[in-house]
């Protein structure tokens, strides 16, 4: 099953549970005896997926984050809150599933990298192989987890380059070619960032030339 038919199912399973949260509440008003509290903890719970989604999905800053947060300091989380974040989630599945909000997160991760890649190539001009290879390498990781989140991959297990890319090959984000690519760049920076070098001439300037390009065009393929 493809990362977007998982986020999409878990939008809809959000939305299944709406009614049996309404539902309880009605039933415990019908039943309930005097000073007998309601249990909130399911809809709490209910609450806070939504906003694990959003944020995995969307980005903490995004518009449905922050009108579930209103929504929920209005309402409080009880049925009244609970069906109005209903039509918040639904609305974020529609915009999910035309990918425009994705999309956006996917331009601005983007952007942020080529102006990185840039610097990285003046480095490189300028003779400073070395350092392009650093800047190249960290520009790499960024966008690897850029693309993690893209595609609702749960990272927060992964760190550094080759976990990242261990993950999303393991996800099917990356072909076989594209893990051994990626991998092969990994090495490249960690020989430069733990100096396995005496000299920088021990440092192939083709092979930081070839990483600096192919950077650019995986970032090209995957957040453009």
């Amino acid at each position: 099953m493809d990362f977007e038919n998982r986020i999409l199912e878990r939008f809809d399973e959000l939305l299944s549970r709406v009614d049996l949260l309404v539902e309880d509440h009605a039933q415990w008003q019908k039943t309930a005896s005097m000073g007998e509290y309601f249990d909130r903890g399911p809809m709490t719970g209910w609450f806070v997926s939504c906003e694990d989604v959003f944020v995995r999905v969307f980005g903490e800053s995004s518009p449905f984050v922050r009108q579930l947060v209103a929504i929920r300091g209005r309402s409080g989380m009880w049925p009244p809150g609970v069906k109005e974040a209903a039509g918040v989630v639904r609305a974020a599945r529609e915009v999910f599933a035309d990918g425009y909000m994705l999309n956006l997160e996917r331009l601005a991760a983007a952007e942020a990298s080529f102006d990185l890649m840039q610097m990285s190539e003046h480095l490189l001009e300028s003779d400073y192989h070395i350092a392009a290879a650093t800047l190249a390498g960290a520009v790499l990781e960024h966008a690897l987890r850029a693309v993690c989140d893209s595609h609702g991959v749960d990272r927060s297990s992964a760190r550094g380059l080759s976990a990242l890319n261990q993950l999303l090959r393991s996800e099917g984000v990356l072909d076989v070619r594209g893990l051994h690519e990626i991998q092969s760049w990994t090495d490249l920076r960690n020989k430069v960032d733990h100096h396995d070098f005496e000299t920088p001439n021990q440092i192939d300037r083709g092979a930081v030339e070839r990483m600096v390009g192919g950077v650019r065009d995986f970032i090209n393929r995957h957040l453009r």
